[in-house]
């Protein structure tokens, strides 16, 4: 059985680490994703506390290249893996460099960026700039990354955890969050997701929740039936 503090296979060049974390006093629970692009380089999606033996593990993938804050929430533990890998660059939305201005950002996601970061694809999602959520895609696992813009908490938990999924509508299967939804700019959302749509993605990797792993394509269209037609 793999230990819940070592990496877990997802697919081909593509691994996870699971933490506990607390949203607002609620445990929601989050996830590193680490990828391997093509070059041999590997990619920290959304970083959690790492311990020696995680960072070993890491090292023997090939070396980091980038660590990237997926929006301005996922943050916490991006100065910890920078000061594990010095040598990567750090990546996050533009937004997140006025809320921590301590973390030294390498270069930042906006809607005029690049549309790759170390040969990844990447797309900032439109409408929110509360949130600023970035999606990468991982062409050798198929693999389409989010952070919160798709969560899945299920009916698990205490009346506190179960009222939180319910309220923000993700209890029963993955969906975007209601108070993403209520706060977003639906026609450029709207925009953003027939883009990310063209990408030839099978699976989703989500922060909250379990991975989707299967009929992903199908899964993406549910969570976002609210804005996709």
């Amino acid at each position: 059985m793999l230990s819940l503090h070592m990496l877990r296979p997802f697919a081909q060049d593509i691994w996870t680490l699971s933490h506990p974390h607390r949203f607002g006093g609620i445990p929601v629970g989050t996830r590193m994703t680490v990828m391997r692009n093509g070059q041999g380089e590997v990619i920290l999606h959304s970083p959690v506390p790492l311990s020696p033996e995680v960072q070993q593990e890491i090292e023997t993938l090939g070396p980091v290249k980038a660590i990237i804050c997926p929006n301005r929430f996922h943050h916490l533990y991006a100065a910890a893996a920078k000061e594990r890998f010095p040598k990567a660059a750090l990546w996050g939305p533009r937004g997140l460099q006025q809320k921590r201005p301590d973390l030294l950002f390498t270069g930042l996601f906006d809607l005029t960026s690049p549309t790759t970061c170390c040969d990844l694809p990447v797309h900032l999602i439109a409408g929110s700039d509360a949130i600023q959520e970035v999606a990468v895609f991982h062409p050798a696992s198929k693999t389409l990354v989010l952070a919160d813009f798709i969560m899945h908490l299920g009916k698990r938990g205490n009346w506190l955890n179960r009222l939180f999924a319910k309220l923000e509508d993700c209890d029963q299967e993955p969906r975007t969050p209601r108070l993403f939804r209520l706060f977003s700019k639906k026609r450029d959302t709207r925009q953003s997701l027939e883009h990310l749509m063209t990408w030839p993605f099978e699976r989703v990797m989500i922060a909250h929740g379990p991975p989707i792993s299967e009929n992903g394509r199908e899964a993406f269209k549910r969570a976002c039936a609210w804005i996709l037609k």
